[in-house]
């Protein structure tokens, strides 16, 4: 179990030292009940309640302070904005958590000093809003055992050190599904980030997603970055995201899509449709991406909702319960409950129909468990799974595992790189060789 200092204050002695102390029966609070495993006080509203306390949900609670540290400004980088949307949403839950946001921290030295500051001032958790921060906070939670780190797209775990991430490749899917239904030249284009495994599985479910769908061969150009935004020098005042995007779809590619942490291939999409190009978009991160692109265009976005579990992971802290050793959450029956999904803009010609038919298929998605029918086989590769002496990728009958899917550094066959030819997953990040 963990003792937090933030769970463990003392306040006034009429109450007793049990306040804000996990328990299972009423007599194991001292003036107090047993509330949800804790050990409270019911109230009205804070007034009522004792000093160093706080009325939430109707009960005292001890505050649970939890700094998130990030990489970017929010306002620029999705991705973060999308945990920063995800701790005002945990924090209007749960109602006892102070909670603040640290930006901007590039590197991971930084973030890690920052996060020895907030220590001393007696925050108890720190969430981390980066893939670059996993190693540095790793450390981090072995020298400060009394904060309880939750780590995105961490890949370590211990006592007080939590990785969580979301099974994203599954809204791709759905993502792919509608790029499949709409484009008309069988070609379709998407930019990716970093060639780490969660990368490849979102795109690689993309292009399963789009040949679902039947009908002529689809072929999924992808291109890369090798960085969650381009940090290279503009070439005309333009970004790669912009160059990248116009270049697929001047060569054919009428549906664009990405893992980005911005909207920038909208942005150029839109100027692209201006002058007159015939293709759409797919957003990504937050439920309102697809306001980059003109009207109509955009086909829907991926988008995460890290509300509800942050909330049950501080929830678990603040109770002084067992954490799990890591989480990667998939799709639940209730969209509002599931860290990742897929949404149709109201207004898209089809997209009532569209949504209605991509709901069941969510709903099938919600209903696996582990890696889920997404990776069921058979899947042949591009040539990297055949090269390793697996023939195919995953044989008829099979279905990926969490720890394949963990180490996926191979495309399916369809996927081509910008000159036509089978694409390779670059040699970099987490798919090294």
């Amino acid at each position: 179990m963990l003792a937090l200092a933030a769970c463990t204050i003392a306040v006034e002695p009429d109450i007793g030292s049990g306040l804000g102390a996990s328990c299972s029966f009423d007599d194991q609070c001292q003036a107090s009940s047993c509330i949800d495993g804790v050990c409270a006080v019911r109230c009205g509203d804070t007034s009522g309640c004792p000093g160093g306390t706080v009325c939430a949900v109707g009960v005292c609670h001890l505050p649970l302070s939890a700094a998130y540290v990030f990489p970017y400004d929010v306002a620029q980088d999705e991705i973060g904005r999308s945990i920063d949307l995800g701790r005002v949403a945990a924090d209007e839950q749960l109602g006892y958590v102070e909670s603040s946001r640290e930006v901007p921290f590039s590197l991971s030295s930084e973030a890690v000093a920052r996060a020895e500051q907030l220590a001393a001032e007696g925050v108890s958790v720190v969430i981390t809003g980066s893939a670059h921060y996993a190693s540095a906070f790793t450390a981090f939670a072995e020298s400060t055992p009394e904060v309880t780190v939750l780590s995105y797209q961490g890949t370590e775990s211990r006592e007080n050190l939590v990785p969580f991430d979301a099974r994203t490749y599954q809204a791709y899917y759905l993502a792919g599904i509608v790029a499949g239904r709409y484009s008309t030249t069988r070609r379709i284009g998407i930019l990716g980030s970093m060639s780490s495994p969660p990368i490849v599985a979102s795109i690689n479910a993309f292009a399963l997603g789009a040949q679902s769908v039947g009908g002529d061969p689809i072929t999924v150009e992808v291109r890369w970055l090798g960085e969650p935004h381009d940090t290279e020098p503009k070439v005309n005042g333009k970004s790669r995201e912009w160059r990248f995007t116009v270049a697929m779809i001047e060569g054919g590619a009428d549906v664009i899509a990405h893992t980005l942490d911005n909207s920038v291939p909208l942005y150029a999409l839109a100027a692209a449709v201006e002058d007159g190009a015939d293709a759409f978009a797919i957003g990504a991160n937050v439920l309102e991406a697809c306001e980059a692109a003109p009207a109509g265009r955009c086909l829907g976005t991926t988008f995460f909702r890290w509300g509800p579990l942050l909330a049950g992971l501080l929830d678990v802290v603040h109770k002084q319960g067992e954490l799990p050793g890591s989480i990667l959450a998939g799709m639940q029956p209730s969209e509002l409950d599931s860290p990742i999904g897929f949404v149709v803009p109201s207004g898209l010609s089809g997209g009532t129909a569209l949504a209605n038919d991509l709901e069941e298929v969510r709903q099938e998605l919600a209903a696996d468990d582990g890696v889920g029918r997404v990776f069921d086989g058979p899947i042949v590769s591009t040539g990297q799974c055949e090269e390793a002496g697996m023939d195919p990728c995953v044989p008829v009958g099979a279905r990926v595992s969490d720890a394949q899917l963990a180490s996926m550094c191979w495309f399916v066959q369809g996927v081509v790189d910008e000159l036509g030819q089978p694409a390779r997953v670059p040699e970099e990040d987490g798919c090294a060789p």
